[in-house]
């Protein structure tokens, strides 16, 4: 294998025409220059100086050799640059802060994040929405997913806005709902409806909770907020429950349930992602920087 050092050594002396000029653009002895040029000859089995007491000139070998030389040189600065930019990726970690019910939104923004930047990193912590807010304002999270209601976001952080959300139901098959194509908030009147504890964000569930309340809606909280669990709680009892999509869907099923739009829906949420207003680590403006192209290519709609 070639050294770049003893090939560098080369170049440079084929430039000044001089090893003593050589060494000193360098920073070497001499006589180190002169071992690595004899070892880079020794190695090609070729001559590539002319020496004498008095000059030193390229040979015709040299002369053959030395574009070769070159380009080596230029691929080899390239791979140390291409390795440099790749270190620096690796010891990116985007800190992600989120409630543990919103994780497919979480992960569709995700997902696309690391499409446009494999080899980063992401750690993702959960908590109620008050505490994410101080973390993201004092440096220990790069940037949370969260609710907000329609017209209203934390202004003393940056925030893009992701989707506006749409509540429909899901009913197991055998609901007596669940025939139906669309349905109104008077139709759920006196139905048991599953919902979120809404321990991570309070605010949002109390306003919805208090729509849905003063509908007679029967509410019934499942004992954890992930959505997974939410499901499997309404799905055991034969209970239906909330789902939100940024559109307005027609009767579809989903995980063994029929999903039903509600015609009269008067209960909306904003998906918002939130930065510092400093912009915060570099891994934080790009991860602001898919965000924004994650809406801009409509990937919410589409994958939704």
């Amino acid at each position: 294998m070639i050294d770049p050092s003893e090939i560098k050594s080369f170049v440079t002396i084929a430039e000044e025409r001089s090893f003593s000029a050589a060494a000193q653009r360098l920073g070497l002895a001499q006589s180190a220059v002169s071992q690595r040029l004899k070892r880079l000859e020794d190695q090609l089995a070729l001559h590539l100086l002319d020496r004498t007491s008095r000059r030193v000139r390229v040979s015709v070998e040299g002369e053959l050799f030395l574009p070769h030389a070159y380009r080596l040189l230029e691929v080899h600065e390239e791979a140390l640059r291409a390795a440099d930019h790749i270190r620096s990726k690796r010891g990116s970690t985007l800190l992600l802060g989120g409630y543990s019910f919103l994780i497919e939104e979480r992960l569709k923004l995700v997902e696309h994040f690391l499409e446009l930047n494999p080899t980063t990193q992401v750690d993702v912590h959960h908590g109620a929405r008050l505490d994410l807010y101080r973390r993201l304002a004092t440096g220990e999270l790069d940037a949370v997913v969260a609710l907000a209601l329609p017209g209203q976001t934390q202004t003393d952080l940056e925030a893009v806005h992701v989707e506006r959300r749409q509540c429909h139901v899901a009913f197991p098959p055998s609901h007596p709902l669940a025939a139906r194509s669309t349905i109104t908030y008077a139709d759920l009147s006196g139905h048991p409806l599953t919902i979120s504890p809404g321990r991570q964000d309070a605010e949002i569930l109390g306003t919805v909770t208090a729509e849905l309340v003063r509908r007679g809606i029967e509410l019934i909280a499942a004992p954890e907020a992930d959505r997974r669990a939410i499901e499997q709680f309404a799905n055991v009892r034969g209970l239906p429950y909330l789902r939100w999509y940024p559109s307005c869907r027609e009767r579809h099923e989903r995980s063994g349930c029929v999903v039903l739009p509600i015609d009269d829906d008067v209960v909306f949420t904003d998906l918002i992602v939130y930065f510092s207003k400093d912009g915060g680590r570099a891994v934080a403006r790009h991860f602001a920087d898919s965000v924004r192209d994650y809406v801009a290519l409509g990937l919410n709609e589409a994958t939704a």
